[in-house]
């Protein structure tokens, strides 16, 4: 694949226009048909807001990577894996309109993620990543399967306030898209290009005060994304496992201690609630835009620092990602993170 650097930017401006465009369509259509996300007791805004946009810049990223990896070209694996981002997002999509049981939603997403092991092994055909014990075959397939699932329900319990998920998203994306361009992988970089630019175009309706919401499933989607990105960077031996844990942590920081302090308070994990630190943040800092702004702080003057660092010294970037953690866990419980305090509604 190959592209100048002025059909790149006239691509991404593109990407971006017709995703602001048809986000605005979108809108106008779910506020005719009532596709309306009601505030209740565990939302963060106060505004009905219409719902499920995330399906403008997920069928526009899919469809333009579509165009470039053409099953004419011979790659099926890689058609089979935009299949399943597609039906990531379908069933977030139907997850948003009908709740769908949490049983049937996990074991979906099971086979979604087991099908991408597979297409990533079948696209790569770098079978040595693989243990030839199977014991440990299967312990590696274990571990990745719940990296990935995390992964995608994390993204989904973090987009609770306005601009959050979309502005990580651009950060995650544009850096692990430069970081993969330098590692010689053209490939995943032009989908991470392709991402960020409709990203972009999604950006100004999702902004504080939103005028949509990317609903289940695009948060599910984006979730997803990166966690097979992630995993074809780190088989591939472009990007570390260390590397994705650092440009990541704020969101997994946020999730995985509300998660398990709320293991701890025996309460029901599955029911939805406002007990994330960032939820918290937004009313002691009086509103999302202040905790939109200030993680992408912490991304760019903190992490992205950081992952750099990580790429560079391969031998220790494990204890450059515990570097990462350690203030970003000390902030999130700080914040509360998982547990329930008195939270006044006014400033939101």
């Amino acid at each position: 694949m190959s592209m100048s650097m002025y059909g790149i930017v006239v691509l991404g401006l593109v990407l971006a226009f017709l995703t602001f465009l048809g986000t605005a369509l979108y809108r106008a259509l779910a506020i005719k048909i009532n596709l309306i996300d009601y505030p209740n007791d565990r939302s963060s805004h106060r505004i009905p807001t219409p719902s499920g946009a995330g399906l403008v810049f997920v069928g526009l990223t899919v469809g333009c990577i579509y165009l470039v990896i053409s099953p004419t070209h011979g790659d099926w694996s890689k058609l089979s894996l935009l299949l399943t981002f597609s039906a990531v997002a379908l069933l977030g999509s139907l997850d948003d309109g009908f709740g769908l049981p949490v049983v049937l939603r996990l074991l979906l997403q099971i086979l979604f993620v087991l099908g991408t092991i597979t297409s990533i092994n079948e696209m790569l055909d770098v079978h040595s990543f693989w243990s030839h014990t199977h014991s440990i075959r299967f312990l590696q397939y274990g571990f990745v399967l719940a990296c990935m699932l995390w992964l995608l329900n994390l993204y989904n319990f973090m987009d609770g306030i306005d601009g959050l998920a979309t502005t990580e998203a651009i950060f995650i994306a544009a850096v692990s898209g430069g970081f993969l361009y330098w590692s010689g992988n053209v490939e995943l970089a032009f989908w991470m290009l392709i991402l960020v630019s409709t990203l972009a175009g999604f950006l100004y309706w999702n902004l504080s005060p939103a005028k949509v919401f990317m609903g289940d499933a695009g948060s599910s989607f984006l979730g997803f994304f990166f966690g097979a990105v992630a995993l074809s960077s780190i088989i591939a031996g472009d990007l570390s496992f260390s590397f994705w844990l650092i440009v990541c942590a704020i969101f997994i920081s946020d999730s995985t201690l509300t998660l398990c302090y709320r293991l701890m308070g025996g309460e029901n994990i599955f029911q939805a609630h406002r007990t994330h630190a960032y939820q918290h943040a937004t009313v002691r800092l009086g509103g999302h835009a202040p905790v939109v702004k200030y993680c992408a702080v912490i991304n760019v003057c903190w992490l992205l620092p950081l992952a750099c660092l990580s790429y560079i010294y391969t031998d220790i970037a494990h204890w450059i990602a515990v570097c990462a953690y350690v203030p970003i866990m000390v902030t999130c419980i700080k914040f509360n993170a998982g547990r329930v305090v008195p939270i006044a509604t006014d400033s939101l």
